[in-house]
């Protein structure tokens, strides 16, 4: 059996991180453990209030990043990236 990457990585790991139950953020936003991991899978769409529940449980994030797909999160990791430029130098 393989393991599937998860629809939205970044709302996964910070769920783990923070040692949050899944079943106890479903019943903040309204919904079944089932349909909350449903949506988690990508196999049914989050509505708007749901995803403002969920947002407010993990306010250093926004809505893009938490709802970032698989594919998506590789560019995200990439614009927190510092740039490398030219130190400046002293005018005379």
């Amino acid at each position: 059996m393989t393991s599937k990457k998860p629809h939205f990585p970044i709302l996964e790991a910070e769920i783990s991180k923070n040692g949050l139950v899944k079943k106890e953020i479903a019943e903040k936003i309204g919904l079944t453990p089932r349909a909350f991991s449903r949506k988690l899978t990508g196999k049914s769409d989050f509505w708007y209030s749901e995803i403002q529940g969920i947002r407010k449980l993990f306010p250093d994030y926004s809505i893009e990043q938490l709802f970032s797909s698989s594919d998506e999160v590789r560019d995200i990791e990439m614009s927190k990236t510092p740039i490398k430029c030219k130190p400046q130098t002293k005018q005379k």
